[in-house]
């Protein structure tokens, strides 16, 4: 059986993920998804709006039109802010004159959609257009980049000093977990444990992350940057969400997807989410489109990064069929092994070192977006992040009781306990919270079928 949202308050759950979605976006541009107050403020808004979104949809219509009306404003706003990126020197005037440009817009598209062939090809056009914005923007990045004498081996950040380093190691039969990382960062500054940067500038650890994501960064490396691996990445998660359950729902989903503001900073600073991202795309579009094939997208997306192993104890909402569950769960876990494995075993001391244990000696971040930096300020005491383990736990438990049983449920819950994981965390930035923001948007991408209408 494919898993569809069936429950007749699929708008009301629909227009709630979204207004989740649009309030987190907002958290993380306060100030470039670092500590804020208002922040904290729009990131309380968007964990309440999830947790009415899976479990208690009530006082919003339960129609699509009201749901289109607030996805189609909802972008048109994050339009405007791509346009005038943190106010800018134009400020609120400005804002205002990107907002109205964004808004006709908007109505015109929203006129040309109404002829079929045009409106077709709207959607596949903007996607052409995002990725050529980013590949265009990660060229000139890329040689602002080698040609700077700011910046030290010519990289932003460690992120991209981990992804560089690890294709160009792997890319000569070298295993990226038995090196050392130079620390690009500073000893000085407190992006790592006390004493983690040895007398010569390097981190204790190789690549931090699974090795599917340095897979899939490879094509991207032998054209220039890896980083362009992560463009196509996005790009292809956009067109899984708008293609698993094609509607006109769905299509506007994707474009919010594809307007999250902090998107351009997302690929510019390497982080890896774009992959995440591109394989929970496809797991949304297997359990529409290729149910036989859901346990591969499932395993790619559990050997994409390390949190996303969690979203195994959601797994009988995505596949409510008892029997089914449990050997799709068995499988995708025979492909996340797969990819894990020949790395891993190569030296397991060193992936165990980069990947594992560092996540534990990480420390506590004052600049997190994070509950914790918020008691830290008023008190001065530094709260544990098992409460971010028990937050998560929470919704997990909470989603499985509640949630409905179904692919946008999945999507759903998991949004909520994530939220609460990151919320309550030591360390919560913009690339953390993309991935709930990616949840709740595909929980809206597939929660509503074609009308007649859009099928003939």
């Amino acid at each position: 059986m494919t898993p569809s949202s069936s429950s007749f308050s699929a708008p009301r759950r629909a227009i709630w993920a979204t207004l989740a979605a649009f309030f987190l976006a907002l958290a993380v541009e306060a100030n470039g998804g670092r500590y804020a107050p208002v922040g904290m403020v729009w990131l309380s808004l968007a964990m309440g709006a999830a947790l009415l979104a899976a479990f208690a949809p009530v006082w919003v219509p339960n129609s699509r039109r009201a749901l289109h009306f607030v996805l189609a404003a909802c972008a048109t706003i994050f339009a405007a802010l791509w346009l005038v990126p943190d106010g800018g020197e134009a400020g609120w005037g400005g804002f205002a004159l990107a907002l109205a440009a964004c808004a006709l817009g908007a109505a015109l598209v929203g006129r040309l959609s109404r002829f079929p062939a045009l409106g077709r090809a709207l959607f596949p056009l903007f996607l052409f257009l995002h990725a050529a914005m980013g590949i265009s923007t990660l060229v000139q990045a890329r040689h602002d980049e080698k040609t700077s004498t700011q910046l030290r081996f010519g990289v932003r950040n460690d992120v991209q000093i981990f992804a560089q380093e690890g294709a160009r190691l792997l890319s000569v039969g070298q295993n990226p977990y038995s090196v050392r990382m130079p620390n690009v960062m500073g000893a000085d500054l407190p992006f790592y444990f006390a004493g983690a940067t040895g007398k010569d500038g390097k981190l204790p650890f190789g690549y931090p992350y699974l090795p599917l994501s340095l897979y899939f960064s490879l094509p991207g490396h032998w054209l220039g940057d890896f980083r362009f691996a992560h463009v196509f990445a996005l790009a292809g998660a956009a067109w899984f969400l708008a293609t698993a359950r094609p509607s006109s729902t769905s299509q506007l989903a994707a474009t919010l997807f594809l307007l999250f503001p902090p998107t351009i900073f997302v690929l510019l600073l390497s982080w890896i989410e774009p992959v995440t991202l591109f394989f929970l795309g496809a797991t949304l579009w297997c359990a529409f489109r290729a149910p036989r094939w859901l346990f591969l997208a499932l395993g790619c997306l559990l050997a994409s990064k390390q949190y996303t192993v969690f979203l195994l104890a959601l797994l009988p909402l995505l596949v409510p069929e008892k029997a089914r569950w449990r050997t799709v769960l068995w499988q995708s876990l025979g492909v996340a092994a797969a990819l894990t494995l020949p790395l891993a075993l190569w030296d397991w001391p060193g992936f165990s070192r980069s990947v594992l244990e560092i996540q534990f000696k990480q420390p506590f971040r004052a600049d997190s977006l994070s509950y914790l930096v918020t008691v830290f300020n008023a008190t001065g005491q530094q709260l544990s992040p098992v409460w971010g383990f028990a937050a998560l736990l929470a919704g997990l438990a909470l989603g499985l009781r509640r949630a409905p049983r179904d692919a946008s449920g999945w999507c759903s819950a998991g949004a909520v306990a994530y939220l609460g994981f990151f919320a309550f965390n030591k360390q919560a930035f913009a690339n953390y919270y993309f991935w709930p923001f990616a949840l709740l948007v595909g929980a809206v991408a597939i929660a509503l079928p074609a009308t007649a209408e859009e099928s003939a």
